[in-house]
């Protein structure tokens, strides 16, 4: 295990599904195959919770991007951060959308990982809501100087429509070599035949989220 602590939310642990996200990186693996052999890689982590992917994907990685917007969430993937001593991975405490600007962040008592910039739930509500950063892929490429990305991990609860469907998106697509995809929404067959036309070949993972590894070429 790549952690020697975890902070998590000061909300109902039940609520963060902690112990499903780590089962499904260490004990199904569905990360793997992506680092399997990969040295001083670089990754984005777009959806960061509080880290548990991001220390994982650090041992393999040189530089490793976290994107969170939700408050509670981002103080404790910091904490995660500094006490863990990721000294190769850096935090920013935005929403991945479709443009650069403000939008209201909704969230939901019984499942923290489902807070979205999206109502979308199906038979659930959300019970507060916060405002969050907002910028698109394009202009986060562009002010952190990234060039290259081995590995891009996508789960933002529904805004994955926003992405993938933006020009911004279009423009840095070829500097992607890989991605995880998690679709929250129906329709997302639409989404993954969108991926394949940018040059990508994919594979449904066996796991309970309908989730994509798109591999280029």
């Amino acid at each position: 295990m790549a952690l020697n602590a975890i902070y998590y939310p000061k909300v109902k642990f039940d609520s963060l599904y902690i112990p499903g996200i780590l089962h499904q990186i260490y004990d199904e693996k569905v990360y793997a195959p992506i680092f399997d052999g990969m040295k001083d890689g670089v990754a984005i982590d777009c959806g960061a919770n509080c880290g548990l992917v991001t220390g994982y994907m650090r041992q393999f990685c040189k530089k490793v991007y976290a994107i969170e917007p939700s408050p509670e969430h981002f103080e404790a993937l910091s904490e995660n951060k500094k006490f863990n001593e990721w000294n190769n991975v850096e935090i920013f405490n935005l929403a991945l959308s479709d443009k650069v600007g403000e939008s209201k962040f909704l969230q939901s008592d019984t499942n923290r990982t489902a807070n979205s910039l999206i109502e979308w739930i199906p038979g659930g509500f959300f019970t507060s809501e916060v405002t969050v950063k907002t910028t698109d892929i394009e202009t986060f490429f562009k002010k952190n100087k990234i060039g290259d990305v081995d590995f891009l991990k996508m789960d933002i609860e529904a805004a994955e429509r926003f992405v993938l469907k933006s020009d911004a998106f279009a423009r840095v697509i070829n500097q992607i070599k890989t991605m995880l995809v998690e679709f929250h929404q129906p329709g997302w067959e639409e989404l993954v035949e969108l991926v394949h036309s940018f040059g990508f070949h994919s594979e449904k993972q066996n796991v309970d989220t309908i989730t994509f590894i798109f591999r280029r070429g």
